[in-house]
């Protein structure tokens, strides 16, 4: 995947190489230029296994925001390691720049045990950061490819899922939000059947709110307990009215926000 301004040097289109993966990006001219911006990864002795027709590039489907200077771009990407017989899957993945021609290690947001069979596609970016947090959308289903391309298509139509996808913003560079000062556990257990329990460990006073949404970003269940002291406080959550699938849970101090992912059996 390319990324270009008018900053930077005219883009050679003769200096993008047919190589899947060169042994070395890093020798590359748009590498070298920071125009270089996301490539298929490798993973250990994993190979391509088949490319379900996109007709797009291995990364593709970008997304991109600017916020405080960053550039944050979300994309599609062809992965290594997770496949069927005959085709690769495509999870959702980020890199981000600080507009100085340098970007960071790529990261795959759908790499977790949920998604060993999904394939992940089309996101969707909200325009706007709120809460210190990106909001994606993606479609998945556990097929590679579509059931309307090529002809005939990759598979039979099936149920898919989107999915909203809160992320916090890139922790350890220079312009972002300050780390929250509060701490929040996975909640335990989980994946959770009747009660699951969550801690949050604040050194703020306050109200401390806690919101459950679904993988549709409706919200399902919110509640609010006050925080007059500091140290740890447990939200304990009945579970046992929920649809089974993954779920999100935000919890937020003050202008401050932390979501993570849970499983309901």
């Amino acid at each position: 995947m390319v990324y270009w301004n008018e900053t930077m040097p005219p883009l050679d289109t003769a200096q993008i190489r047919a190589d899947i993966i060169p042994d070395d990006w890093s020798t590359l001219p748009i590498y070298q230029n920071g125009q270089l911006a996301a490539w298929t990864l490798p993973n250990g002795e994993d190979t391509i296994i088949g490319v379900a027709p996109y007709y797009g590039s291995l990364t593709s489907m970008p997304q991109m925001i600017i916020h405080d200077g960053i550039v944050q771009i979300f994309y599609s990407a062809l992965t290594l390691g997770f496949a069927t017989e005959d085709f690769n899957y495509r999870h959702i993945w980020g890199t981000f720049s600080e507009s100085d021609g340098n970007w960071s290690d790529f990261f795959d947001y759908t790499d977790d045990i949920f998604h060993v069979i999904s394939e992940c596609v089309y996101p969707a970016l909200a325009p706007q950061v709120h809460n210190g947090q990106y909001h994606l959308l993606y479609q998945t289903d556990q097929l590679p490819g579509n059931s309307l391309q090529p002809d005939p298509p990759t598979h039979s139509p099936v149920n898919n899922n989107i999915v909203y996808l809160p992320l916090d913003l890139t922790v350890g560079i220079e312009n972002q939000y300050a780390s929250a000062s509060f701490e929040v556990s996975q909640n335990m257990p989980n994946p959770a059947t009747g009660e699951t329990m969550i801690m949050v460990n604040t050194e703020v006073l306050g109200p401390v709110n806690l919101t459950l949404s679904n993988v549709l970003g409706q919200v399902v269940y919110r509640t609010t307990e006050n925080a007059n002291h500091f140290g740890s406080h447990t939200f304990k959550l009945n579970v046992s009215n929920l649809e089974p699938g993954i779920y999100f849970y935000t919890v937020e101090i003050g202008e401050k926000a932390v979501t993570k992912k849970m499983l309901v059996k």
